[in-house]
């Protein structure tokens, strides 16, 4: 089935940053998560092919990648951390916090709303920025002074 074709709330649920998507598109996929993406786009004039297109590239880019890490260069297991969670985690949870304090605002009357969520989320990000500036500053060193990773142990 063609992404076009499955309901916005269920893209938002199953393609990491497609959120951010629909924000730039202001496409409804909360309480109008029910609506596909096609009748979405042509209630709102725009082009469902190029919205699919950019969702499309999300799951390509989202799709894990088998790699042996403890066979590559320090220089490359560096880069990949810090591009795969460093950066991933600086780009989504500026959308994660927004998406919270909109669901706090619109439900927050519910009993099942979490309320809250925007300032841990706030809290978290601040935490994990100062726990990667650390590990960056520590692999930078190491992959400078050309040191490898301790060998893993086998359990028999």
């Amino acid at each position: 089935m063609r992404l076009q074709d499955q309901p916005l709330g269920q893209l938002a649920r199953r393609i990491p940053g497609a959120t951010g998507i629909f924000h730039d598109y202001d496409l409804d996929f909360c309480c109008g998560g029910k609506q596909t993406l096609r009748d979405a786009a042509v209630a709102k004039g725009l082009d469902a092919e190029a919205i699919e297109t950019r969702l499309q590239t999300l799951q390509r880019d989202s799709e894990p990648v088998q790699t042996d890490w403890g066979a590559v260069p320090p220089a490359s297991l560096i880069a990949h951390i810090l591009t795969r969670f460093h950066e991933r985690h600086r780009e989504q949870l500026p959308e994660l916090i927004r998406l919270a304090r909109r669901v706090e605002h619109v439900h927050g009357d519910r009993p099942d709303c979490p309320v809250g969520l925007a300032d841990h989320l706030v809290q978290m990000r601040a935490e994990l920025e100062a726990i990667c500036r650390r590990k960056s500053r520590s692999c930078s060193r190491c992959w400078r002074a050309g040191c490898r990773p301790p060998p893993r142990h086998r359990s028999r």
